[in-house]
């Protein structure tokens, strides 16, 4: 059987209706978010994105939470993974890259957002014969695209999770990473990156991302990595949607 999968970084809903109406024309079959938020992390200061999402898409959704704000308790920020009905889910893992914490509420862009705790949601999943992981993550940010200690640091206890794992998976999210960096060399040595493979320059939305006065050619620093068993059918970057700050990338596969 072929699966689509649609992999986008989300701006903390910021379009998040225009999101929900595209995914339901679509009809995807996983959606792995990122930038999924609640009260005062959102955009509008209120929403709540998965609660939202949940409610409006014909999927299953499973959320990870990898911080809160300080002022609203009630915020949230993390990853979330939407699944078809089809699919029966076998095993769910949190994997926290830096450890759970309340932070400050900080503008984008603003260097400490560096700090902020990140993670690795794994979804084991079931269709059929099938069995997979869909690994779902957002890496750490820094105003350069490139290895930090820290990054690098992060990136090993995901690799190192990787491994482990006895099934073929995929891997998706907004790395803050571009290629030919230690951290997405680290995922080459279990899986492919598509969006090396396919030669994509940036994924960056050019009308929308904050930084596109400064590399006003974008960066490639959305990913999504597949290990042996995953055939891959088809990979898209969208680059005339306007989503988000980030492109949306889609896949096609079979496993």
């Amino acid at each position: 059987m072929i699966y689509s999968l649609l992999d986008l970084n989300i701006l903390k809903g910021k379009y998040l209706d225009d999101i929900i109406n595209f995914v339901n024309k679509n009809r995807f079959d996983i959606c792995t978010f990122q930038e999924v938020t609640g009260g005062m992390a959102s955009d509008d200061g209120r929403t709540d994105c998965f609660k939202t999402l949940s409610s409006s898409l014909d999927l299953k959704g499973e959320l990870a939470i990898s911080f809160r704000l300080k002022e609203d308790l009630n915020s949230y920020f993390g990853n979330a993974t939407f699944f078809s009905r089809k699919f029966i889910l076998a095993q769910k893992e949190l994997l926290m890259l830096k450890p759970y914490a309340l932070v400050d509420d900080l503008p984008n862009g603003d260097p400490r957002w560096g700090n902020n705790p990140y993670s690795a949601l794994f979804l084991k999943m079931r269709s059929g014969n099938d069995l997979f992981y869909v690994v779902n993550t957002h890496g750490a940010w820094s105003q350069i695209a490139k290895d930090t200690p820290e990054k690098v640091r992060q990136a090993k206890i995901l690799y190192q999770k990787l491994r482990q794992i006895k099934h073929s998976f995929v891997l998706a999210g907004d790395f803050n990473m571009v290629k030919q960096t230690t951290v997405i060399d680290l995922y080459k040595n279990l899986s492919i990156n598509l969006t090396e493979k396919f030669a994509i320059k940036n994924t960056l939305n050019p009308r929308l991302h904050y930084s596109r006065k400064i590399v006003p050619e974008g960066l490639a620093v959305d990913h999504i990595f597949v290990s042996p068993g995953i055939r891959v059918k088809k990979f898209t970057v969208l680059s005339d949607l306007d989503l988000s700050d980030h492109l949306p990338l889609t896949l096609e596969f079979e496993v």
